[in-house]
């Protein structure tokens, strides 16, 4: 990998290195494998540990992941997006992320991000997110993903987003995490509800998500106990007096509404 290359040198969408030398030691001679059900980890209101159907889809998997060279894995060093007046699906996060978005639209700025190669927690959930797409791509039940492009009606701008795979339908996000414990499985829950509210919305189907803990390779598979969108959109709908100037982080729809995250 070329790490010496000048900014203006790196072409956005093109340039592409493979994994930092870091992030194939924090992976290497590591396996996958689902984590037995005695050590399963607690979760949130609204979650459920995935069916033995769902589970055995998933452990399919495991063969294609643990034989993919993950050094062969080459990503986008900065990902430009075209302007079109679009936002991402992980701009319905919370509110001051939709807020940023469309001040970026209004100004005639183009979305993007700029990519890890230190071996740090973000750049080894991109290696565990390709694996994951590569053993995807070579499974019979599951496929990867197409973008889709779907016309939000309460913030009233096009949303463009993404999975890491779909299964019989349904989206699969792959999330991973420093250890595979409920504290931690629980925190990412709460912290990516309305992303996985985004993709049950944006797929009309509820998304199916797989956490991957970065030491072990450890996986737990967990659904949502019902469909996520009709509180999220009530959620969404109280967003809008505050997307201007907004105060706080957004909350999660209570118990009340449906049983979901506390």
């Amino acid at each position: 990998m070329v790490v010496r290359k000048k900014r203006r040198e790196i072409i956005p969408n093109e340039t592409k290195w493979a994994p930092s030398r870091k992030g194939r030691e924090k992976l290497a001679g590591k396996e996958y494998s689902i984590r037995s059900q005695e050590d399963q980890s607690e979760l949130p209101d609204g979650f459920r540990h995935a069916s033995q159907e769902i589970v055995d889809e998933i452990e399919s998997l495991i063969p294609a992941l643990n034989e993919y060279n993950v050094s062969k894995y080459m990503r986008s060093v900065k990902v430009q997006f075209p302007f079109d007046g679009t936002v991402a699906v992980s701009a319905l996060k919370n509110p001051q992320k939709l807020n940023y978005e469309l001040k970026k639209i209004a100004k005639g700025i183009p979305g993007g991000f700029r990519r890890s190669f230190n071996g740090s927690p973000a750049e080894v959930g991109d290696l565990i997110d390709g694996t994951f797409k590569h053993a995807i791509d070579e499974s019979e039940n599951m496929s990867n993903a197409e973008r889709i492009t779907k016309f939000h009606d309460i913030f009233e701008l096009f949303v463009v987003g993404c999975c890491d795979g779909m299964l019989n339908g349904r989206p699969i996000e792959v999330k991973s995490v420093s250890v595979l414990e409920s504290e931690k499985v629980m925190l990412n829950l709460e912290n990516n509800w309305f992303q996985f509210a985004a993709y049950n919305w944006l797929y009309e189907q509820s998304p199916i998500i797989v956490m991957v803990c970065r030491e072990t390779l450890e996986m737990e598979v967990i659904e949502l106990e019902e469909d996520m969108v009709g509180a999220a959109m009530n959620s969404w709908s109280q967003w809008t007096p505050r997307i201007n100037h907004p105060e706080s982080s957004a909350s999660i729809p209570n118990k009340q509404n449906s049983a979901l995250v506390k």
